[in-house]
């Protein structure tokens, strides 16, 4: 069984990280979603905070999906 912490890293495309931190911003932390106007707000500061990474250089990493199994027999 491999080690996940030894998993490949690749760069995160900014979707998937907007995604994340809108996410994050949205819910709290019994994941109930909090009022849907702060969610618009939540995306908007998402995309904001990954467009200012973007340009201090900054680079967020992901782990690679572990690739889907085929169970047919």
């Amino acid at each position: 069984m491999s080690d996940p912490a030894s998993a490949p890293l690749t760069v995160a495309a900014s979707e998937n990280l907007i995604q994340a931190l809108t996410f994050a911003l949205s819910y709290d932390r019994k994941r109930q979603a909090v009022r849907q106007d702060d969610q618009l707000s939540a995306r908007v500061a998402a995309a904001r905070l990954v467009e200012y990474l973007q340009r201090s250089g900054f680079v967020v990493m992901q782990k690679l999906a572990a690739p889907a199994r085929d169970f047919c027999y």
